[in-house]
């Protein structure tokens, strides 16, 4: 009589070594999916700036194609790239971007400083005129939140801090005097004051006068 026997043997890969006890050779994990971002490039956090009109550029990293969009205003992405105009309001704005369809956000916070300094001249009043030979005081006072950074009468630079006084001595004739304060951001504010100095001829005498 003949006897078959038959020998199984189990062989389980990596049994006793911590391995994976699936034993699957090559079954590994699926790496993660890579982190979407959104990143701002310019303006810089906290800028500040004279324009009502703002060029936001930046990149998106992990995603391609898109739009970016802040508020109504939508951009697509180029190339990982994206850049808008985005108008702004006086003072702080948070301007928050969106990506689309991803959802990643990126925001930034600027302001805005478009208004010149307050600028007020007491004297000379318009049309003053003056005796031949005299001085003439000039009074102003300029003020501005963000602070002056320039003062001027005729265009040379007075020292901070007002109320302010210049002296000039005029010639003879029709003179234009020019009062300026400029503030840290750029902004100029500019006041005009045309005097005479002299005396008025009469107008009957002007006949007398040569012809030219």
């Amino acid at each position: 009589m003949k006897i078959h026997v038959i020998i199984v043997i189990a062989l389980v890969a990596g049994c006793g070594n911590g391995s994976d006890p699936a034993g699957i050779p090559g079954d590994t994990a699926p790496d993660s999916a890579p982190e979407i971002l959104l990143e701002i490039e310019t303006p810089t956090e906290g800028a500040w700036t004279a324009s009502p009109l703002l060029l936001v550029t930046g990149r998106l990293l992990g995603a391609t194609g898109g739009t970016v969009s802040v508020g109504a205003l939508v951009a697509p992405v180029t190339d990982g790239f994206f850049s808008l105009w985005v108008p702004l309001e006086e003072g702080e704005n948070t301007l928050t971007l969106v990506h689309d369809p991803t959802g990643a956000t990126a925001s930034v916070t600027v302001s805005l400083d478009a208004l010149p300094p307050l600028l007020s001249v007491e004297a000379p009043t318009r049309g003053q005129v003056l005796p031949e030979g005299g001085d003439l005081e000039v009074r102003f006072d300029a003020m501005d939140e963000e602070g002056l950074t320039a003062v001027r009468v005729q265009g040379a630079d007075l020292s901070p801090g007002g109320p302010f006084t210049a002296l000039l001595h005029p010639t003879p004739g029709m003179q234009h005097v020019v009062v300026e304060a400029e503030d840290s951001h750029g902004n100029l504010a500019r006041e005009h004051r045309s005097i005479l100095v002299g005396p008025l001829v009469p107008c009957e005498d002007l006949a007398e006068l040569p012809a030219l």
